[in-house]
Order: C-alpha cells, then structure tokens, then sequence
C-alpha cells in the first residue's frame, strides 16, 4: 500500500509531463532494472512489493483521478515534515 500511495504522489506531484505515461519498453526496461539490481536488496520481498506498487501507483493515475482525501493527506505530511525540518534548524 505504502508503494501504491507513493507512485501516486509521483504520478499527480513530480513526474514530468513524459515521465506521467510508460511505454512497453520503458515498462520491461524497467522490470530488467529491478531483476540486476534485486540481489542486492536487503528485503528484497519488501523492496519487490514496495516496488511494484510503486508502478501500479503511478499507473494508476491515468485510471483514477487524485480524490480529495489524496490531496488533504499529502498537503499534511507536507506540512508535518515542513515543521518539523523548521524545528530542527
């Protein structure tokens, strides 16, 4: 769930205007990435669920448009960890 949320906060917040659609290629290519870099995850069960719903976030965001709850918890964590790198200067 974690890595579906963060793909999409990627998708609606900081993918560029090609980065938000994936070609066939770009989607095995990425996958290729995944299987060489694999044997040096430390969880890689984890790394590979976190991953994967990473990808499914973002491709999602063509599917389901940002919901309003989406919008509101980012703009909190946002805020939370706005106050909190303010705190520790």
């Amino acid at each position: 769930m974690r890595g579906y949320q963060a793909g999409r906060h990627y998708f609606f917040y900081e993918a560029d205007g090609d980065e938000c659609t994936i070609t066939d290629d770009q989607l095995i290519e990425r996958f290729q990435e995944w299987i060489r870099e694999a044997p040096g995850w430390h969880d890689s069960e984890g790394v590979w669920f976190f991953t994967v719903g990473c990808l499914l976030g973002e491709l999602s965001g063509h599917l389901f448009p940002q919901t309003e709850q989406e919008r509101q918890q980012w703009q909190t964590e946002e805020e939370v960890s706005m106050q909190e790198y303010r705190a520790a200067q």
